[in-house]
């Protein structure tokens, strides 16, 4: 069960955002009245807005999700939003400069199939920035799930050391999908892409349970 994540907001999450943005910028492009930006499950248009701050003219947005899209539209001022599976793009071969799917990959439906459209709505030489939970993580960040029942954390705290339990005990409790570096770099390099760079960015935890609680207290 691949569960849909909750979009990102600037007053819940703003060190994890800026964390985020602050490694995008290094892989735009430095035309940024020409370069055609794709944010796959762009959620309310967080990155968005901050790439209108930034200057960037040549932005969509696209999500399953019909109540974020219209949110959209309120909160940004040139960027284009479509409601749209990662699966299915709704694009021309060879349409974007760069797509960014930050904290998607996890959720989508079928990974492959997402990667695949991906490479062919890329221009030739174009970037991919993906970011996504590592299973070296000692948290499973996502909640878990027994059987048909679903836990959001454990008293808000993520569910501890699971991210390191063997991959078919880990796919019948995750709620989202995890990779291993290794893993994600053979599934990318099947899909037709290479490598450019990758690393790792640790969590700003200021959104998290135990945040929340010494907040509270």
């Amino acid at each position: 069960m691949i569960r849909r994540g909750s979009p990102c907001t600037l007053n819940r999450q703003p060190n994890t955002i800026e964390k985020r943005f602050n490694w995008l910028i290094y892989c735009l492009p430095e035309n940024k009245d020409n370069a055609a930006i794709l944010d796959i499950g762009c959620g309310i248009g967080v990155y968005e807005q901050k790439l209108e701050r930034k200057g960037f003219k040549n932005v969509i947005g696209i999500d399953v999700d019909e109540k974020s899209i219209k949110q959209c539209a309120s909160t940004c001022l040139n960027a284009s939003f479509i409601q749209s599976k990662a699966e299915y793009l709704p694009f021309r071969e060879s349409s974007f400069d760069v797509i960014l799917m930050i904290e998607v990959l996890e959720h989508v439906d079928v990974v492959e199939s997402t990667l695949e459209e991906c490479h062919r709505v890329l221009k030739e030489g174009g970037i991919l920035c993906i970011t996504t939970p590592n299973r070296g993580f000692p948290f499973l960040t996502h909640g878990f799930r027994l059987g048909n029942r679903y836990f959001d954390n454990m008293i808000g705290i993520p569910l501890p050391f699971a991210t390191y339990l063997p991959i078919r005990i880990l796919e019948k409790i995750w709620c989202a999908r995890c990779f291993r570096l290794k893993n994600l770099d053979d599934l990318l390099k099947s899909k037709g892409f290479k490598i450019e760079k990758c690393g790792f960015l640790m969590p700003a935890f200021d959104d998290c349970g135990i945040c929340a609680k010494c907040l509270d207290g």
